[in-house]
């Protein structure tokens, strides 16, 4: 179990959830980290930040492994309940799908009007 916490500082902070060691403090957002999930496999971070990127990091190591590029401030992101795709919302009103292995965008939803300030995957991958 792991707690995460983002910041203004342009940090993420990781920790062990039972003992409260600090595990990491992950670096490289140029601007204020705005949202942060954590796979539900254990093994992957994601955080979005409004310098316009959501970074994937291995939470092990804590190892950048991608920085994907979202057009405007991320305002939300999350895994979907299997960790294969990345989703994340942003301030444009635009929500972006990568592939977690490839980090390839998949797709660019068009959704409001105004800007996004939560998204998720349903757990049934189904619907």
């Amino acid at each position: 179990k792991y707690i995460v916490s983002g910041a203004d500082d342009r940090t993420a902070r990781f920790w062990e959830a039972d003992s409260g060691a600090l595990i990491h403090v992950l670096s490289g957002h140029r601007e204020a980290i705005s949202c942060v999930d954590v796979s539900s496999n254990g093994l992957f971070l994601i955080t979005g930040s409004m310098d316009s990127s959501v970074k994937l990091w291995d939470i092990r190591s804590g190892i950048e492994l991608a920085n994907l590029y979202v057009e405007s401030c991320a305002t939300s992101c999350a895994f979907n309940h299997k960790a294969q795709f990345i989703l994340a919302g942003t301030q444009n009103s635009t929500l972006h799908i990568f592939a977690t292995k490839t980090f390839q965008e998949l797709h660019v939803l068009h959704a409001h009007r105004l800007g996004i300030r939560c998204c998720m995957f349903s757990e049934d991958s189904t619907r």
